[in-house]
């Protein structure tokens, strides 16, 4: 464990950390972020969309006034995740490609047919159509 206090749910295996926040350690968070004036926060990781909670994180954030943006993997952010997430607050999902279709699913392990790069742009389509930003500078 590294001290982190990584609220980014980051593990090969899917098991939060030693150092990991709970959740209810992540909301307090969220709530001295808000209370602290922070006005922008990006969920990321490893990959945010592992934690179980990272839609309560979200929503606290986004009550709390913070805009809330997300980098993903996109392997998990289909139609109903990105519903999920835009009604939990999340202006706005960047996600990672590493290059052309073979060579991204080469790169992420992720073999046809199912596929990385387009299980990626397809989350990229639905979080498009979902997300918007609220952010006025």
């Amino acid at each position: 464990p590294d001290g982190s206090g990584d609220l980014s749910g980051y593990s090969s295996a899917g098991i939060a950390r030693e150092c990991e926040l709970g959740t209810d350690e992540a909301l307090a968070l969220c709530d001295d972020l808000g209370h602290l004036g922070v006005r922008q926060v990006t969920l990321s990781g490893g990959e945010p969309l592992l934690r179980a909670d990272m839609e309560l994180i979200a929503r606290r954030l986004a009550e709390a006034g913070v805009l809330v943006d997300m980098i993903s993997n996109g392997l998990a952010l289909g139609k109903e995740q990105a519903r999920r997430l835009a009604a939990a607050g999340v202006a706005s999902v960047t996600l990672s490609v590493d290059g052309p279709a073979a060579i991204h699913d080469e790169l992420r392990g992720v073999p046809p047919p199912r596929g990385g790069f387009i299980t990626a742009v397809g989350g990229m389509d639905d979080a498009e159509r979902r997300t918007t930003s609220r952010w006025e500078g």
